[in-house]
């Protein structure tokens, strides 16, 4: 493992002091696993320390697939995004190739630290040009803000999610702040800290050194594999974003409205990449009053359109607002930003609607139109057994955690559990587009407890023209089709058509019944003139010559209720294959 020596020096020429940290840019597939290297995080003494580092280019961790992203966590260090070879002798810091975050072509280094303030009493420097200013994000159309830092792929508002969004193309991060009870100012969304960490605490009725040791942890929406993140202080986000990435900042409960305006001022040229995030128009008058441009948010439909509007400089609509709104929200004039995007659907229609701006939970799935799970075989798979859920991995209802499948762990490996009280459906976006035609979608399922009742049933809904959450027997906006297995052992063929609920069957064949926790494979071979289903334990199949839909998005899914929780099912090895 290469050594990577560090010297990090002030510009004055003293050592300088903090903590330089490195961590991989992205996931990394692997034939049989998705694997995340350990972040690495050292000391500096005397401005120097030698780091261990996994090379970039070892054939054991996908050479060519990823960088280490690294954090300069001292008084105005920078951030770079590098490559670090195979070699036995000690690499230098300063001679590591920094690369492209999109195509990890060489690019020259950039400095992106903004210093704070700092030394005696005397008139404010004008601080280091920023990367990324206010009117640079608004000259893009559409735009992307990493919401919550893009909690569909981090641990939300932690050091670790908003890395994770700016190395995945995001020029603005959302950052939500609460104060503690000795008045320190931390980047947290809700006032009580239960929600993400188990800790029933109230965060203005704390000090921060109660709410040092514990820990922000989102396995169960990211999946057991995501690693619990410190609750972190706003000023190490201003340290390390300021001048780099535009950032929304909001007073979460209203009452440190000055205090976080004097951080905010204490930044040189903060005004330029620094935007006062709000509800409706809450300290508005303040801010603008120092220079920062605001940006307020609206309720679904909101009667106070038209006085917030008056105050603000951009709006903000939600994703379940109506198109009409949407329309005389647009038609203000302002930027217009919707919030919050977990899918290209609502990236599409935002965008169809006259919005500029995106504020997406998902940074890397909805700035592309790319399978972002595990490349193999020519084709894509998830990354369940890992532990990961993968950009794009989407259950029916993104508002709350309790949507998402459980992680259920069987022989060494993980799966997903369909375990809500209510029936389902989770889609596999990672694997996803398909392609239009001659490719097989696979995936394997069983019942570890009591099998469903003779009607009941779970199957696999593919060939949907778009990502637009789906249920069964409910009116949708796109076509597609549907594989069905029921407890009797029916194994159905249906195809769904825009805004009506029922399907329509097209095939079915009697099959031997599930049996409590045996695996039941399942291929669907998707060609341009006909449909084959084949339940692969069984060798039965069904098929159809119906060519009405060719779309791109596969879902999983369990169609009925479970109060007692006694008939769950399982999923894993989720893939598309080309025929």
């Amino acid at each position: 493992m290469p050594v990577v020596r560090i010297d990090l020096r002030r510009p004055d020429g003293a050592a300088a002091s903090g903590r330089v940290t490195f961590t991989p840019s992205r996931r990394v597939p692997t034939p049989d696993h998705v694997i995340l290297p350990d972040p690495v995080s050292a000391t500096l003494a005397g401005g120097t320390v030698d780091v261990d580092l996994v090379p970039t280019d070892s054939p054991d961790h996908a050479p060519g697939t990823w960088a280490w992203q690294v954090t300069e966590l001292t008084r105005g260090g920078s951030a770079r995004l590098v490559l670090v070879p195979t070699s036995d002798d000690v690499l230098e810091y300063v001679d590591l190739v920094d690369v492209d975050p999109d195509t990890l072509d060489p690019v020259d280094p950039v400095v992106v630290g903004v210093p704070g303030p700092e030394g005696p009493p005397g008139p404010p420097g004008d601080g280091l040009e920023p990367v990324v200013t206010v009117d640079d994000l608004l000259a893009a159309t559409p735009f992307v803000v990493a919401h919550r830092g893009g909690q569909d792929d981090g641990p939300e508002h932690t050091m670790k999610s908003y890395e994770t969004g700016v190395s995945h193309g995001a020029l603005a991060i959302e950052v939500s702040v609460c104060r503690t009870r000795d008045n320190v100012l931390i980047c947290h969304h809700d006032l009580n800290t239960e929600r993400v960490t188990g800790a029933d605490l109230h965060i203005s009725q704390v000090p921060w050194a109660r709410l040092v040791p514990i820990e922000v942890d989102a396995a169960q929406w990211l999946g057991p594999a995501v690693r619990p993140q410190p609750i972190t202080l706003l000023r190490d986000v201003l340290d390390r974003f300021a001048g780099r990435v535009v950032m929304f900042i909001e007073d979460k409960p209203g009452t440190a409205t000055e205090q976080l305006l004097d951080l905010m001022d204490s930044y040189p040229r903060s005004t330029e990449y620094m935007v006062w995030k709000c509800y409706r128009a809450g300290g508005a008058t303040a801010a603008q009053a120092r220079g920062y441009r605001v940006w307020g948010y609206l309720d679904d439909d909101d009667p106070n359109l038209d006085d917030v509007a008056e105050v603000v400089d951009m709006l903000g609509v939600s994703t379940g607002a109506s198109d009409a709104f949407v329309g005389d929200v647009v038609a203000k004039g302002l930027p217009v930003m919707m919030w919050p995007i977990h899918r290209r659907s609502e990236r599409d229609r935002a965008v169809a609607l006259g919005v500029q701006g995106l504020m997406t939970a998902g940074v890397p799935y909805v700035r592309t139109d790319t399978p972002q799970g595990v490349s193999e075989a020519g084709g894509f798979r998830d990354a369940f057994a890992a532990g990961y859920r993968m950009p794009g991995d989407l259950p029916w209802n993104t508002v709350t955690w309790g949507w998402q499948p459980a992680w259920i762990e069987v022989d060494g490996e993980y799966v997903i559990e369909l375990d809500h009280q209510f029936g389902q459906a989770y889609m596999v976006g990672s694997i996803c587009p398909t392609p239009a035609a001659d490719y097989a979608v696979e995936a394997e399922l069983r019942f570890p407890d009591l099998v469903p009742f003779a009607s009941s049933h779970v199957g696999l809904a593919f060939a949907r023209d778009d990502d637009v959450a789906y249920r069964f027997n409910t009116q949708m906006p796109t076509g597609g089709y549907h594989v069905l297995l029921r407890g009797n052992g029916d194994f159905q063929l249906y195809r769904h058509d825009p805004g009506v609920a029922a399907g329509t069957q097209l095939a079915s064949i009697s099959t031997p019944a599930p049996v409590s926790g045996e695996w039941i494979p399942i291929r669907i071979e998707v060609g341009p003139s006909q449909i084959v289903a084949r339940r692969m334990d069984t060798d039965h199949q069904i098929s159809t010559n119906s060519t009405t839909y060719r779309g791109h998005y596969v879902h999983v899914s369990r169609n009925y209720d479970d109060a007692a929780g006694e008939r769950h099912v399982q999923w894993r090895n989720v893939r598309w294959v080309p025929l």
